[in-house]
């Protein structure tokens, strides 16, 4: 009861807020102070002029102490030094179309935390955040074009600056050279063309600096030279063409260098990069651009020009890498071998390219998963070397044939995916020690039949799709070895006869059937849907259907001849399951009923006398004017 009577109060106390947030009053300006000492105030009632001291006209008469400020929904046009003399605060937070912050508006501004995005600020006048205990100040969504040299004097506590989704296009040499403390800033989504020289040179406690999303075509190799701290950079998504970052801080941990339209770059020396993100530039060669980078873990080279081959010596100095993405990048052949000198090498995409052929004899590394969708391919020899794959991706090639042994040795893979290609024949154990397989997808290739006993050993399948293909006949017997299945998908192959409750007594969790796109007669579907099998509905009533699978009638004289006593059956069968939904949906509305007025009767008992100390204590969170004290308005 005691839990039910503090769930009630705080339900209660919410939905006032709620819907005092929603539905301000023009007459009375509200102020709400929640469990969590949270002050929200909500300013519609007038146009804040700029002579308007917050602290002497409203926080000074509060009695009680308030750590965190909102405005929202106001109309503020100027923010000034009087606003907010001596106020103090662990959080303030406007919103309220604020267009000019005056010089030192923000000087004798006790708050740690100051957030001004959403507000239609163009320009920052000098020094106006001139006080050492802001430690966050964002400046997010706004209309600001330019930095000036002092526009952030002052501000020597601040740890964290956010700009992004501006207008800048220009930031003054020095405009932050008094940010000594700053950790992590944030330039992106602007305008920004090129930085100057020097900008960041006094910022020796940056760790993280965003300037993606902008339109820079390059940057000085000596730009964060000052950076000692830098760790993580981010410059995706311009239209830089050379990289040259040699001299960039050796603390740099993480490069995003994506989207750009990068032809040439080194990042030799940098000893404790680990992640390097360079998809999607129009490089054509990296073989002198990894220099002794030996902590490297993670390198994306996704979508460049680097085929029809790669050096066999491009990764030579990355020794640690863990995952290699080599996607879309137009290679005919390449050398596995190569990959020998990666013994930690874990994760290989080699997807959307023009491979033909791939030998694995001879590869000794870790690979846990391996990407080689989207190539050509038809021929790939020792493939069962990789006994420590889990997952593998063949999809969307150019394979015939799955032998004996293509996935011999591969007793851990857990994903295989082999649609879209052009098997016609899986020879009879092939997988026979794929044990922990979960995943297989053989969905859209030209399989005829498929012989009791191929599944032998993929005790552990839970998902099978084998649609979209020739098979016209399907012994259920083939499914003796996955007892685990779940998910079956035969759609649109060319079966007409299959006893779907014989499937069930193979795989005991079996939870969905896919069956739709076949050449059923409508019988042999109601039989299947009689004997309680998890088949899925399908969405054609426009045509002769069962639950919305298409099916046809036969058309031999001895069917035609049953034909009236199937459709009377079929219409008696429809109408028990209709009797029945109905009989349990009265049923379930009398129980829902029942439990409604039980409710009632337990809150009418328990919660409704509590209910009215709740109002009570909840008269305490609203700001009442004395008759004698002089109306606020706000």
């Amino acid at each position: 009861m005691v839990l039910l009577y503090k769930l009630t109060c705080s339900m209660w106390i919410h939905i006032v807020l709620t819907l005092i947030l929603i539905n301000p009053s023009e007459e009375i300006c509200t102020k709400i102070r929640t469990f969590k000492r949270r002050l929200y105030i909500y300013m519609s009632c007038t146009k804040i002029t700029p002579s308007y001291n917050l602290n002497r006209d409203i926080l000074a008469k509060m009695d009680y102490s308030i750590e965190d400020l909102l405005v929202l929904n106001s109309s503020i046009p100027e923010l000034n030094r009087e606003m907010f003399l001596n106020v103090t605060f662990n959080n303030v937070t406007i919103q309220a179309n604020v267009e000019i912050i005056q010089d030192e508006a923000f000087k004798d501004f006790n708050v740690t935390s100051l957030i001004l995005d959403h507000n239609d600020i163009k320009k920052i006048k000098d020094k106006s955040f001139s006080s050492s205990r802001i430690e966050f100040l964002s400046l997010q969504n706004n209309s600001i074009s330019e930095i000036k040299v002092n526009n952030f004097q002052g501000l020597s506590g601040l740890e964290k600056l956010y700009l992004k989704y501006n207008d800048i296009t220009d930031i003054e040499e020095d405009s932050f050279s008094s940010l000594t403390n700053i950790k992590e800033l944030d330039l992106s989504f602007n305008k920004l063309v090129e930085l100057h020289f020097g900008l960041f040179e006094t910022m020796t406690l940056l760790q993280t600096i965003y300037l993606n999303n902008n339109l820079l075509k390059g940057l000085s190799d000596h730009v964060f030279s000052g950076c000692k701290a830098l760790t993580f950079l981010n410059i995706a998504n311009n239209f830089i063409t050379i990289l040259d970052a040699r001299y960039y801080p050796n603390s740099l941990f993480s490069v995003n260098a994506s989207n750009n339209r990068l032809m040439s770059v080194d990042f030799s020396n940098l000893e404790n990069l680990d992640n390097l993100d360079l998809n999607f530039n129009n490089l054509k060669t990296v073989t002198n651009s990894l220099y002794n980078l030996y902590a490297l873990s993670d390198l994306y080279l996704s979508y460049n020009s680097l085929g029809p081959s790669i050096d066999t010596k491009t990764f030579h100095h990355t020794k640690n890498l863990i995952t290699l993405n080599l996607d879309g990048n137009g290679l005919r052949n390449i050398d596995i071998q190569m990959l020998n000198n990666l013994s930690r090498l874990g994760i290989l995409s080699l997807a959307a390219n023009s491979l033909t052929n791939l030998d694995f004899s001879n590869l000794n590394i870790p690979l846990r998963t391996l990407i080689l969708g989207k190539n050509s391919l038809s021929e790939i020899r020792n493939l069962s070397n990789m006994h420590n794959l889990m997952k593998l991706d063949l999809s969307y090639n150019n394979l015939e044939e799955i032998g004996y042994d293509t996935f011999g040795t591969m007793t851990i893979l857990s994903q295989l995916w082999l649609q879209h290609n052009s098997i016609r024949l899986l020879h009879l154990g092939c997988f026979r020690n794929l044990h922990l397989l979960r995943d297989l997808n053989l969905s859209h290739n030209r399989i005829i039949n498929l012989e009791v006993g191929l599944f032998t050993g993929l005790s552990g399948l839970a998902i099978l799709d084998i649609s979209y293909n020739n098979i016209s006949h399907l012994d259920e017997n083939i499914f003796h070895s996955t007892k685990h299945l779940a998910f079956l998908n035969i759609s649109y192959n060319h079966l007409s006869d299959l006893e779907a409750r014989n499937i069930r007594t193979h795989t005991f969790w079996l939870r969905e059937i896919t069956l739709f796109g076949n050449n059923w007669t409508c019988k042999r579907l109601i039989d299947n849907f009689k004997g309680n099998t998890p088949l899925t509905h399908g969405t054609s009533f426009n045509v002769t259907n069962v639950f919305g699978i298409p099916c046809t009638n036969t058309n031999n004289s001895s069917q035609q001849a049953n034909q009236t006593d199937d459709s009377v059956n079929l219409s008696k069968y429809l109408d028990s399951v209709k009797a029945f939904e109905k009989e349990i949906s009265s049923k379930m509305t009398v129980i829902v009923v029942v439990l409604i007025i039980l409710s009632l009767l337990i809150c009418m008992k328990f919660a409704l006398p509590k209910c009215s100390s709740c109002f009570n204590e909840a008269k305490q969170f609203f700001y009442t004017r004395h008759r004698d004290e002089q109306e606020i308005q706000l």
